[in-house]
């Protein structure tokens, strides 16, 4: 062991490490530093500052920190060069000498410091610097591992769906078990070092507060877990034991008796009194394992069914979240491959046959055919040639294109659709039971009618038998995973849908208002106000805007279809006429439209309004249900 202080010092900079820092050798391929508070805390800014200047030396392999200890062991490779030239070159970059390149290019943030009291280590991989573990690699395929998997559903979902969603990636398998993530890709799109960086990233922004998607809050076990065992002590065991297993089914379901007596004085018994019952039955017929069987089972099916609707959203989501982790911009006759995330407005992005474009922008040179299905809706290749639009998430089939960069990141118009997406099939993180208590309400008083003729004809066991069946999971389970399909559905025809709610809404319509012409906004020429013609046929003459009344419109069947616009009342009707429409009214300025809405909406009746939502606010607001007809990826703000 051969023993030194780093002593030297200038006012002009702060020094990585402090004159008290001891650093000592260890053989001809590591070194231990100690500090007493440097390492106290990893992911500190005088750590992370640490490790960004000794990992310019580009020998260095790996760092093993270790905040109990207060020491960081530092390996590296000799790669062709003595020890002592190593060590002098780690020595002047943690000395207060700005090295050369001392940011770390080759790594970006890094996880560290999650638990303070464990060790982290950060090991170098080609280019990327990680905590991560390369167990093995395999062309087009590796398996990594991180501890903060091990044991996590969450984290290991999170990461799954996250590489699922990365441009180049094949299949993923993670798994919280053992906390190894298994990886497919395609060697011409990715690279192992990209990768790294790819997954740390995805971990980092999993322990950021306010995570994406859906997250169910899985709680402990030991509840269930306890019970069940108890119970099964008492019932096969230990007969002894039988007061404290009920005593267990009794404290676990407090809650519930409170609900319970709150439905029977409102005299509303619902699904708390049906649980209340079955606690009763099963404390009267001693099934003290049975009913902690059920109840592990459900906590069980519960947790499943809550990874696997986390799962069909980022399915929902993966397509238009699919996005390229690198991207190559041209720079002075150069191109230069640089990460998604640093581009910005006035890069020129160079893309080629089978790249998927990262931005929103306009085409500078060139001619191709990109499939923008996810993003615009429209089947087939649309042909894009200089001074076209293009949107990220669109795949080019054939062709090259230098594209000018306009939105990037979260401003693109996929990112504004996937946000708007996620929003609508987020349920609230609820049991299954209770998101399926409002369909098994129905069913609480007859099951109790029936139980209680179970009860007079046979005894306790036949009563429990007909009130333990669980009517309100599977509704709980069907409803959301319904949404889902309902939305993915309504993606491939080019609907966004904001508001799962919404399709109720559309079912209970009653009137539907089309804005003609959809493509005109505010500045659209106003010629006067409209009126009808007293048979349910409204049309605008300059005078007056009264909407028809819903009297005239009982002889129809179904839902009432209209027009407004600001076209004269002439060229409206021809059109209107031609569309078979119910009723139009003509010259309508944006408050007049709103007018239109509420008019209908004082009459009883629930009214849809199809327009540029953005533009007619007033007229959206007022609607039972609005479907907007603008940019979405430049009017987030739509009340659509």
């Amino acid at each position: 062991m051969i023993g030194w202080i780093f002593k030297k010092r200038t006012a002009a900079a702060r020094p990585a490490v402090r004159p008290d820092t001891a650093v000592a050798t260890e053989g001809p391929d590591a070194l231990t530093v100690r500090d007493a508070g440097l390492f106290a805390q990893p992911d500190g800014a005088a750590c992370t500052a640490f490790l960004a200047r000794l990992f310019t030396v580009p020998e260095i392999q790996r760092i093993d920190i270790d905040p109990g200890q207060d020491a960081a062991r530092i390996r590296y490779a000799a790669s062709g060069r003595s020890p002592a030239e190593i060590l002098r070159q780690i020595a002047a970059a943690l000395t207060d000498r700005e090295p050369n390149g001392s940011r770390l290019d080759s790594a970006g943030p890094l996880l560290l410091g999650r638990n303070k009291s464990a060790p982290v280590s950060v090991v170098r991989h080609g280019e990327a610097v990680t905590t991560w573990q390369l167990l093995h690699e395999l062309p087009g395929r590796v398996r990594l591992r991180h501890d903060l998997l091990v044991g996590d559903v969450n984290a290991a979902l999170y990461v799954e769906q996250e590489l699922k969603a990365t441009f180049g990636v094949l299949d993923v398998s993670a798994k919280p078990l053992t906390g190894s993530v298994l990886i497919q890709f395609q060697p011409d799109q990715l690279r192992t070092d990209q990768l790294l960086r790819i997954v740390e990233g995805i971990l980092l922004d999993f322990h950021r507060p306010g995570g994406r998607g859906y997250r169910h809050p899985y709680g402990t076990t030991a509840v269930t877990n306890t019970a069940l065992g108890l119970g099964a002590v008492a019932d096969f065991l230990v007969p002894a034991l039988a007061p404290a297993s009920a005593g267990l089914l009794v404290f676990t379901n407090l809650k519930t008796f409170r609900a319970a007596w709150r439905e029977l004085r409102a005299v509303r018994p619902g699904c708390n009194v049906l649980y209340t019952a079955i606690v009763a039955a099963t404390l009267a017929s001693g099934g003290f394992f049975t009913a902690a069987l059920m109840g592990w089972l459900m906590d069980f099916w519960d947790r499943r069914y809550h990874r696997r609707l986390s799962a069909a959203q980022w399915q929902l989501l993966a397509d238009l979240q699919r996005q390229p982790r690198r991207a190559w911009i041209a720079r002075q006759g150069v191109e230069i491959e640089v990460p998604v995330e640093d581009l910005q407005w006035g890069h020129v992005v160079v893309l080629r046959l089978g790249d998927m474009i990262p931005v929103d922008g306009w085409v500078m040179e060139g001619e191709a055919r990109v499939d923008e299905r996810l993003v615009r809706g429209v089947q087939g290749l649309s042909a894009k040639s200089k001074g076209d639009w293009v949107y990220a998430g669109s795949l080019l089939f054939d062709g090259q294109l230098k594209v000018k960069v306009i939105r990037a990141g979260k401003r693109t118009r996929a990112a504004a659709i996937g946000r708007l997406l996620e929003q609508a099939s987020t349920p609230p993180p609820q049991p299954l039971k209770i998101r399926g208590e409002a369909f098994a309400r129905r069913t609480v008083v007859p099951t109790l009618a029936a139980a209680g003729a179970g009860l007079a004809v046979g005894d306790v066991a036949t009563a429990l038998a007909i009130l333990r069946p669980d009517y309100a999971t599977g509704p709980g389970m069907a409803a959301p995973l319904g949404v889902l399909e309902d939305l993915y559905a309504a993606l491939q025809t080019g609907l966004v849908v904001r508001d799962s709610a919404a399709f109720q809404r559309i079912r209970e319509v009653d009137v539907v208002l089309l804005d003609w012409p959809p493509d005109r906004g505010a500045n659209s020429v106003a010629a006067g106000n409209g009126n009808e013609n007293g048979n349910g046929k409204g049309h605008g003459n300059g005078r007056s805007h009264r909407p028809v009344d819903s009297q005239d419109d009982q002889g129809l069947r179904g839902v009432s279809i209209g027009i407004v616009s600001d076209l004269p009342s002439g060229e409206l009707e021809r059109r209107a006429r031609r569309l078979g429409a119910d009723f139009w009214h003509g010259g309508l300025s944006a408050e007049q439209r709103a007018d239109v809405v509420r008019h209908w909406t004082e009459q009883g009746k629930r009214v849809a309004f199809v327009g540029n939502c953005q533009t007619y606010a007033e007229a959206a607001r007022a609607a039972h249900v609005a479907i907007s007809l603008g940019d979405i990826g430049q009017h987030e703000s739509d009340p659509a």
